[in-house]
C-alpha cells in the first residue's frame, strides 16, 4: 500500500497492490468526494470516475 497525504495535510489518500484508492481525513470541501462533507476517520473506497 502507498499512502499520500494531500495537500495541507488535511486528507489522505491510499493505494493498495489491488489498484483501489481508499481516502480519509478533512472533506469540509469535498476532498475525498463523498457526496457530502465532514471528517472521516474510517478509510472507504474511492469510486472510479467516468
Amino acid at each position: 500500500m502507498s499512502t499520500v497525504r494531500g495537500p495541507g495535510g488535511s486528507h489522505m489518500l491510499a493505494l493498495q497492490s489491488d489498484g483501489t484508492v481508499w481516502a480519509w481525513g478533512l472533506n469540509g470541501q469535498g476532498q475525498l468526494c463523498t457526496g457530502n462533507a465532514g471528517y472521516r476517520v474510517v478509510p472507504y473506497q474511492v469510486s472510479p470516475t467516468p
